[in-house]
């Protein structure tokens, strides 16, 4: 991912002042990538594998610290969100109408839980228990 040769350079924002070139700084544009695209994937996967077990609701919460907390996530944060709306908001660029999205996008620290995986002792979903041996 830190091939420079995978990503423009450059790219026109425009700004108070107008439109101008900003230089992509590479790097860091590529942590932000693979956060972004994990936190997703594993957003997915968590809200997928509650639905399976019959698990309607999730909770959002903060799962690390935000220098800017986003208007578009924080208004969601706590228990009682829908797993399904979790997995269709991650479809929001072919509809427009998801209202639920998390990640929001680069820099978002938020994701979800189950509370009903909390109390379980020793147990990843999926994965068979040591002490069920």
């Amino acid at each position: 991912m830190n091939d420079r040769r995978l990503w423009n350079p450059k790219r026109m924002q425009t700004g108070k002042s107008g439109p101008h070139m900003l230089t992509i700084n590479v790097p860091d544009a590529t942590v932000k990538l693979c956060y972004t695209e994990f936190s997703t994937a594993y957003t997915m996967a968590v809200a997928g594998l509650a639905l399976e077990q019959g698990i309607a609701t999730c909770e959002v919460y903060r799962a690390g610290d935000a220098a800017k907390p986003r208007a578009s996530c924080v208004h969601l944060e706590g228990p009682g969100v829908s797993c399904r709306a979790i997995l269709e908001g991650h479809r929001r660029y072919h509809d427009p109408s998801a209202e639920i999205v998390i990640p929001a996008g680069a820099h978002c620290h938020h994701s979800i839980r189950i509370r009903e995986w909390l109390t379980l002792p020793r147990v990843t979903p999926g994965i068979a228990s040591i002490d069920s041996e």
